[in-house]
């Protein structure tokens, strides 16, 4: 139960039929010490298998979270969509990182509305030429972040707009790549969490600038090389702009 595009790794080390995906989003958890954690309430969960069958050991899976931890589990056919999804808003959430701020403050910028918008539709470019349908979730819409002519900014702004009021009220403010940069002083998972969008992009001649430059950055701020700093973020919107100008593909 990862971030990230990891399933396919982990059943190459033990097999496939060892192997599920899962999905968690709005847990709002924190470690804090040893036998310490930090619950901020349950979240959504999708479970499914790396084919997409619904099979017996995956419903009884299921089953046994409902009951026991999240009652809103949910078997999905389609669980790369939710983890191609996930890391659309991963990629808003690591942007953000690069200055001190919380969740919702970040989204609730204008400001960065074309940068969130545009760094998520770079997850979405990826993911459709992966054959992968991103899924919505949490008042995220992923299909909204898709670059288009002309892009849906109502939408865009709704979605944007919901994920805002969600972490509002959840007791978890700032992303978890936050506290490991700031209270755990350790790398972060930017590279398996990013960076593989990145490494899946090149081999089919797709750009991704700004998830490239929001990794650099990343690994800069780890290295001690980089404050977090508002500047970052507008370093971040030049660079948007010029990518990507009005929020649209160069043709």
């Amino acid at each position: 139960m990862q971030n990230g595009l990891n399933p396919q790794a982990v059943a190459a080390r033990v097999g496939a039929g060892r192997t599920l995906a899962a999905f968690v989003n709005s847990m709002g958890t924190d470690y804090q010490e040893p036998g310490r954690i930090m619950y901020g309430g349950p979240g959504t969960m999708r479970i499914g298998e790396l084919d997409g069958r619904i099979t017996p050991r995956l419903t009884e899976l299921v089953a046994v979270m409902r009951d026991c931890f999240v009652a809103n589990a949910e078997a999905t056919d389609n669980v790369w969509g939710y983890l191609w999804g996930k890391e659309g808003f991963g990629a808003m959430l690591f942007a953000g990182a690069v200055m001190d701020q919380t969740i919702a403050d970040l989204l609730a910028s204008p400001e960065n509305r074309n940068l969130l918008a545009d760094i998520a539709g770079e997850v979405v470019r990826v993911a459709d030429a992966e054959g992968v349908r991103c899924e919505p979730f949490d008042g995220y819409d992923p299909a909204a972040m898709r670059f288009a002519r002309p892009r849906d900014w109502r939408s865009v702004e709704a979605s944007l707009g919901g994920l805002e009021r969600r972490y509002r009220a959840s007791l978890k403010p700032k992303s978890g790549i936050w506290r490991d940069l700031v209270v755990r002083h350790r790398p972060t998972e930017v590279d398996a969490q990013l960076g593989i969008v990145a490494q899946l992009a090149r081999p089919r001649g797709i750009g991704v600038p700004l998830i490239d430059r929001v990794v650099a950055m990343i690994h800069e701020i780890e290295r001690s090389e980089r404050r977090m700093d508002p500047a970052n973020m507008a370093e971040l919107r030049v660079l948007d702009r010029g990518a990507y100008p009005n929020g649209e593909l160069a043709t």
